[in-house]
């Protein structure tokens, strides 16, 4: 079998799986428990120090979602170094929550803004 049969084999294996996925509740059903810790914690200011691929922005942008949520109509910003970095960074995050698990949220890119 050829290399490339191979790798849209494998492609269509997970697009299945990930079809077959059960659907998050709740989506903290999707973090792990320090990301949890640091987004419930009650301070205003929380400072996370870890490794380069710990969950951060996928914390931050499940916490961004779930106020979003509790407070409809609420503005919530994210504010970077430059547009193209705060894109990079979250955006793609909160396209991916809303795209893979079917929130009831749009996302409008020309904007950067969720409604």
């Amino acid at each position: 079998m050829s290399l490339l049969r191979q790798l849209k084999l494998e492609k269509l294996r997970r697009l299945e799986a990930k079809a077959k996925a059960p659907k998050a509740k709740n989506l903290r059903e999707l973090l792990f428990t320090n990301q949890i810790t640091a987004i419930t914690d009650s301070n205003p200011f929380v400072s996370l120090c870890t490794t380069r691929r710990a969950g951060k922005s996928t914390a931050k942008g499940a916490k961004a979602l779930e106020v979003a949520e509790a407070y409809p109509g609420c503005e919530i910003p994210y504010i970077g170094l430059t547009r193209d970095s705060t894109e990079r960074i979250i955006w793609k995050v909160l396209k991916d929550f809303i795209n893979r698990y079917e929130l009831p949220y749009k996302a409008i890119d020309s904007e950067l803004k969720i409604k």
